[in-house]
């Protein structure tokens, strides 16, 4: 494993740098005032932490199904002291669990989760029975420990615990509870700093004061596999041997906690709220897609993920239907339906870069005949690991160049004014264009011509669909600067219409082309759920597809449909 990156990683993330002011005060925790002295904290002791929480101290009891005793010693012991390290933390600012005790309370949650999903695993599948019966108990107990302390991230990454003379929590070497009762009758203050890129490894730094050492020998006890593998789902990286079916009941099992609080606030408040935790979940479904599916694999042939001298690049609206058809197939809770929100979440956790115009690059990837869109890995270690260090870069994938490259613009001599066509240099997007697409006639001189007209329509967006899908649609909408028919596309308000003629034409099944299409969410839904669309031509009405307008380039403003 390669951690060469993290100095890099690290060094970007928040220096103490307060966040913004929750929007909303909660019990416990009041909206902080602009200054530096941030959120009123008021602490509070381990038996009204475990009173608060014991309900689901109860049922975690029934599903450990062990002696009273044996539960003390294994559980019990684990969740007190990890109430004297949080003691009454929020886990979030204003989202998820934002209360008084919510760190505490999705620990609890989330390896109440997580012990429960163990009942249907087998964890030592290919294990005698001899090792299955000595190493069963020890899995499960490991995965509600790591369950327990997945969420120390904001406490350590973001929190700052401060008293009233200016000292702070030092998180790293003693518990929140110890810490407290040292100041008695003092004032305490939360502070909340930008947190870094990497959110997993600080969770380590924390276990010592959370599992007793007796717990630590026992699991490790003639095995050396569930030490190492909870570590790893901990600090979130990634394992070959054995597989991550920790990791991966530890996620599912925080994505579950993490939705059912924030459908708890939109009842309350009337309004759902996107989770701060999304950002970095999509980066985890990202690294197991590059690591399990061969359309994920970087730089291959119509791949997701291209990695060039440029960046590394995810396409981007299409491989997001990848991650939710990978999160409902691992039962993840939370993504949402639409990219946009998805690509909302990447921005706010720092996850990816912007380009000249906005999140989104224009890239030509090798064998592509036209640019297609992909956003930028802010940390493309996270989603590659390892492959990175094996994986070549390719030459340049921007289409366009990033605005710090661009070259500064020539002043033109004293001279009356040029025509139009010549103030504006052609992008390399249009010379490219250019290149692909046949010479389309022209009716008008160039410098009386509609300027939103002067560049040639063409698809985009389209690496995942079949080459002869694609192709047909190409030549249908070449054709849209021509009297619109049977056999070409037609500019509408609401996109571009594509006759069922053009793939009838070309010998292509229409059923299986809606659902291509629909597929990679090019066509436009109609109300009825239904995708094709009725239009009349001519007076003869044309059966046809409607696709979405960001997938054609070129097109006039919509205000203005032909």
């Amino acid at each position: 494993m390669h951690f060469s990156f993290m100095r890099r990683v690290f060094k970007d993330g928040g220096q103490g740098q307060p966040m913004s002011a929750p929007g909303r005060a909660s019990a416990g925790m009041a909206t902080p005032p602009s200054g530096k002295e941030g959120a009123p904290f008021h602490p509070q002791s381990r038996a009204e932490l475990l009173e608060a929480g014991e309900e689901i101290i109860r049922r975690i009891r029934l599903c450990y199904g062990r002696e009273p005793q044996q539960f003390e010693r294994d559980i019990m012991a684990v969740v007190e002291r990890y109430a004297d390290f949080v003691n009454a933390l929020p886990a979030t600012a204003s989202n998820y669990y934002n209360y008084s005790g919510g760190l505490f309370r999705l620990g609890l949650d989330t390896a109440f989760f997580a012990l429960q999903a163990t009942d249907a695993q087998i964890f030592e599948g290919r294990g005698s029975i001899t090792r299955r019966r000595h190493l069963e108990p020890r899995w499960r107990h490991a995965t509600f420990i790591a369950g327990l302390c997945t969420a120390l991230q904001p406490a350590l990454n973001a929190i700052t615990v401060t008293a009233q003379n200016g000292d702070c929590w030092p998180s790293y070497l003693q518990p929140l509870s110890t810490w407290l009762q040292r100041r008695p009758g003092d004032q305490f203050h939360l502070i909340w700093r930008t947190p870094s890129a990497m959110d997993g490894l600080q969770n380590l730094y924390a276990l010592p004061h959370i599992i007793p050492p007796s717990t630590m020998e026992y699991l490790a006890e003639r095995n050396d596999v569930i030490m190492p593998t909870m570590l790893a789902a901990l600090a979130r990286l990634p394992l070959s041997t054995p597989p991550a079916t920790m990791a991966a009941l530890v996620r599912r099992a925080a994505a579950l906690a993490i939705a059912k609080d924030l459908r708890r606030m939109a009842s309350v408040q009337g309004y759902t709220l996107q989770g701060d935790h999304l950002g970095r979940l999509l980066i985890d479904i990202m690294h197991d897609l590059v690591h399990t599916i061969a359309s994920w694999i970087p730089n291959s042939e119509k791949s997701r993920v291209w990695h060039g001298q440029d960046g590394t690049f995810v396409i981007w609206p299409g491989g997001y239907q990848d991650l939710v058809a990978h999160a409902d197939h691992e039962r993840l809770q939370g993504l949402p339906p639409e990219a946009d929100s998805a690509l909302s979440a990447l921005e706010h956790a720092g996850m990816i870069t912007h380009g000249p115009a906005g999140p989104l690059w224009s890239l030509q990837p090798p064998g592509t005949r036209a640019a297609v869109s992909g956003v930028k890995l802010a940390v493309p270690e996270l989603v590659l690991g390892a492959q990175l260090a094996t994986c070549a870069p390719l030459p340049p994938l921007c289409v366009l160049p990033h605005p710090t490259n661009k070259p500064e613009p020539r002043s033109t001599p004293p001279s009356p004014p040029a025509p139009q066509e010549s103030t504006t240099a052609p992008s390399q997007l249009d010379l490219r264009l250019a290149e692909q697409l046949p010479a389309q006639p022209c009716a008008t001189p160039p410098d009386t011509q509609d300027v939103q007209s002067t560049n040639a329509p063409s698809l985009v967006n389209c690496v995942r669909l079949p080459a002869d899908v694609a192709d047909a649609l190409r030549r249908a909408i070449a054709g849209l600067s021509e009297q619109p028919s049977a056999v070409c596309a037609q500019l509408l308000r609401e996109g571009v219409l594509v006759p069922l003629q053009v793939f009838t034409s070309a010998g292509l099944d229409t059923k299986m082309v809606v659902r291509r299409l629909r597929d990679v969410g090019m066509l436009v839904i109609g109300t009825s759920g239904s995708a094709i669309r009725t239009t009349k031509i001519d007076g003869v009405a044309v059966l046809g597809l409607l696709l979405k307008r960001q997938h054609v380039s070129g097109l006039p403003s919509a205000d203005r449909p032909r």
